[in-house]
């Protein structure tokens, strides 16, 4: 397996095009100055915990918590709800999106190693499938959907 992590070094991108895919480190959802959204997690295989790292240049409400100023709201699949509600006020109209994951130490990762996402477009978002920095290509360490409502 390729080190995806140096792919995405070398490039300096969010995004790069290994064996024929667009692979992402980090994905910029497009919203408005504010947008309200939903998160789905949809499924996922892995031996470590999962989650969502979310960020904005203003911030981000969900579940009555402010996340502000491109600090890092994180949702992990085992504790979040399987849909979860929040809201987003951005100047710059985006939303960071990227996956993380828990190895068993305690602390949250991302990426590292062979860490990236595929990301398919949905009619009223996006749907991501992840892979952590397990050593395959698989991209079902996590699945989720983000969608404008």
């Amino acid at each position: 397996m390729a080190d995806l992590q140096r792919l995405f070094a070398q490039t300096e991108a969010l995004f790069i095009t290994h064996k024929g895919q667009t692979l992402y480190s980090a994905h910029h959802f497009p919203v408005e100055a504010q947008s309200n959204l939903r998160l789905t997690f949809e499924a996922g295989i892995s031996d470590w915990q999962q989650g969502v790292m979310l960020s904005s240049d203003v911030w981000i409400v969900c579940e009555g918590v402010r996340v502000k100023n491109n600090k890092w709201l994180v949702l992990w699949r085992t504790t979040a709800p399987d849909v979860i509600c929040f809201t987003v006020t951005s100047k710059r109209r985006t939303l960071i999106v990227s996956n993380c994951w828990d190895n068993g130490c305690g602390a949250t990762h991302h990426g590292m190693g062979g860490a990236a996402m595929l990301v398919e477009q949905i009619p009223s978002g996006f749907r991501y499938f992840c892979n952590d920095s397990h050593s395959d290509e698989l991209f079902d360490d996590l699945v989720f959907k983000i969608e404008c409502v």
